[in-house]
């Protein structure tokens, strides 16, 4: 039996606009199956070369990222696209050499709200209930 699998990579600005650059490679960590990644190194090709003046990469820090995955038994089946990964872009990076590809690291976006819920520091006056800090 013959399985088809077809990934895709969508680039959404804050403005609502969406990129679909072509996916070379991805390497998302789990850290729970079943559960959102906490991060992704995405490799993306880059459509002209970066040393020329044509050189426009949309791609930037702060774009939401989702790295999604068909799988088909038939080719006559339609494409039912799961989402693997989704975060935020942290850094991009790429290489001097003839590929021409780019490095996107992103960060989940369970992660960034974990995150920002730990590091949330409040100073309460006096003696508190245990309901009032969880309401907060």
């Amino acid at each position: 039996m013959l399985w088809y699998f077809k990934p895709r990579l969508i680039i959404q600005k804050l403005t609502g606009a969406r990129y679909y650059p072509k996916l070379v490679d991805a390497s998302i960590t789990e850290s729970i199956p079943f559960s959102d990644a906490n991060n992704a190194q995405i490799e993306v090709a880059t459509n002209r070369s970066p040393y020329t003046s044509e050189y426009i990469n949309p791609i930037e820090e702060g774009d939401i990222v989702r790295v999604q995955v068909s799988c088909r038994m038939s080719p006559k089946e339609k494409y039912v696209y799961v989402d693997l990964f989704e975060g935020t872009v942290q850094a991009i990076s790429g290489e001097y050499s003839t590929k021409n590809n780019t490095t996107l690291t992103c960060k989940g976006h369970i992660n960034e709200a974990s995150k920002l819920l730990i590091e949330e520091s409040k100073t309460w006056p006096g003696t508190m209930e245990a309901r009032t800090i969880l309401g907060y």
